[in-house]
């Protein structure tokens, strides 16, 4: 059984289940959290989760990240902090799925478009309209 450290609510209605102890939030194909916003880096921050604690740590990204309208470095989360990248991309940190907004979807990252052999968020090639 996957552990649940919480939850991140995108976009008012999509849920995120926090399952794995480490969370690689970006724009690239390798994160955990895919998110599709030119403006968030590929690999923007880092969710860890040791011994009851979310530690939130930006990884030198371009756009930033702010909790609760405040640039950080690292923040250690607390339930509704409000997660904002690149100034644009806000999150919302759940602690119990009773918290979570009534009509909420999972959320699912869009991949289709990514070629998940190269691991960098390249597009496939395959997957453009060809020309004629």
């Amino acid at each position: 059984m996957a552990k649940n450290h919480g939850y991140l609510i995108l976009f008012d209605s999509h849920v995120y289940a926090l399952e794995k102890d480490d969370i690689t939030i970006g724009r690239g194909a390798d994160c955990d959290l895919l998110l599709d916003d030119p403006r968030v880096s590929r690999v923007h921050a880092r969710l860890t989760f040791s011994n009851g604690n979310a530690l939130l740590n930006d990884l030198n990204s371009s756009g930033g990240t702010d909790v609760n309208g405040r640039p950080i470095v690292q923040k250690l989360l607390t339930p509704e902090d409000v997660i904002t990248l690149a100034g644009q991309v806000t999150l919302v940190f759940r602690a119990h799925a009773e918290d979570l907004p009534a009509g909420w979807t999972a959320y699912e990252p869009p991949i289709a478009r990514l070629d998940p052999t190269l691991n960098t968020g390249t597009l496939d090639p395959t997957s453009l309209p060809k020309k004629d």
